[in-house]
């Protein structure tokens, strides 16, 4: 049987030093470019978080962004990479943003839908 092993190489917040609330992990994906990660965040943050992915492979926090919706299950990113979307589970909603390019930052494009607690989303190209 063939082992899979890994090595943690960083530890970094994925939200500001300054929040004082209750922090859980959602999920992460990469830019289809590789430039940028973005992890949602749970519990009393309800937000999402964008790290640039340096040349040696390590992460620099580049912005934070909060109260899209509650519970932020899933994110998904275009195949162009113009656009992410959230899955909020317990506000009934997936709400979508236009994604910078070259900063990596999220601009809210005022458009929602509400559906029955969302989990996860998939581009259909």
């Amino acid at each position: 049987m063939r082992e899979c092993c890994f090595n943690q190489e960083q530890t970094i917040n994925a939200l500001p030093d300054t929040f004082m609330g209750k922090i859980k992990s959602g999920d992460i994906h990469v830019s289809p470019d590789g430039l940028f990660l973005y992890a949602t965040n749970r519990g009393t943050s309800t937000s999402i978080t964008m790290f640039f992915n340096e040349a040696n492979g390590s992460l620099a926090f580049v912005n934070c962004q909060f109260k899209q919706g509650l519970t932020p299950q899933n994110l998904s990113i275009d195949p162009s990479g113009n656009f992410l979307s959230i899955a909020n589970q317990d506000s009934g909603e997936i709400v979508a943003f236009k994604r910078d390019k070259k900063t990596g930052k999220l601009t809210y494009t005022d458009s929602r839908i509400t559906v029955g607690n969302p989990l996860g989303l998939k581009w259909i190209d």
